[in-house]
């Protein structure tokens, strides 16, 4: 399972972390890098499609080779000097920002269609389906699945440093792929931990709303600059 990432002004005081979702091109984040200000850095990480696959302990494997990195390249940046983080994540993205939110201080966190539970959203979303008919023909149900993915599942967290983090989150009611249901549950998290969030609702599906958010990221880079 491959990772790249491409990064920009890292000097900066200021550095956002960009996280896209499952499969997504680069191209996704051009504006939004365009958009982000001179005296901000910024590191956009990209992984490979089989981060998701039909074995779900080699995923959770492939899930802690993505948190660990980024751990490591924060930790490495703060050698030099402390810094100020943010995160703008998409999709999948927002499982790696809720987990990277609660065991660094991240001040800010963008969630562009999260869901509460990773198994849970794989297991009702569409694109997923093919992975989960593998998956059931191995034997393995929705539970079991649970299970085998709570270290990496969203509702795992909020425990930690993820609690003092403020969140601007995105949802969207025709969403099929991260169920609005568990966007919903999220959102139930972030109210009973107390925890700071603005929210928006998208009336668009999927895979449009994160473009559609990609073209006009107005309203999430006045969240995180603010």
């Amino acid at each position: 399972m491959e990772i790249k990432k491409s990064q920009s002004r890292l000097d900066k005081k200021n550095i956002i972390i960009l996280l896209p979702g499952w499969d997504a091109p680069n191209y996704m984040f051009d504006r939004i890098k365009r958009e982000i200000p001179k005296n901000y850095g910024y590191i956009h990480y990209k992984y490979s499609k089989e981060i998701l696959n039909a074995d779900p302990l080699l995923t959770r494997e492939y899930f802690f080779t993505v948190i660990n990195k980024i751990l490591e390249d924060i930790k490495k940046l703060n050698k030099k000097k402390q810094r100020n983080y943010y995160i703008y994540s998409q999709s999948l993205g927002t499982d790696f920002a809720v987990i990277i939110a609660d065991k660094v201080k991240i001040k800010k966190v963008v969630l562009v269609l999260p869901g509460d539970n990773l198994a849970d959203a794989f297991w009702k979303g569409i694109k997923t389906r093919s992975l989960k008919k593998t998956m059931i023909h191995n034997g393995i149900n929705l539970e079991k699945l649970k299970e085998e993915w709570m270290p990496i599942s969203p509702d795992s967290f909020f425990k930690k440093k993820g609690l003092k983090s403020e969140y601007f989150v995105i949802v969207s009611k025709k969403d099929h792929i991260v169920p609005y249901k568990n966007e919903k549950k999220l959102i139930k998290i972030l109210r009973k931990n107390n925890i700071k969030f603005e929210s928006k609702i998208s009336h668009l599906r999927h895979i449009p709303t994160i473009i559609m958010e990609s073209l006009f990221p107005k309203s999430t880079l006045d969240f995180l600059l603010r």
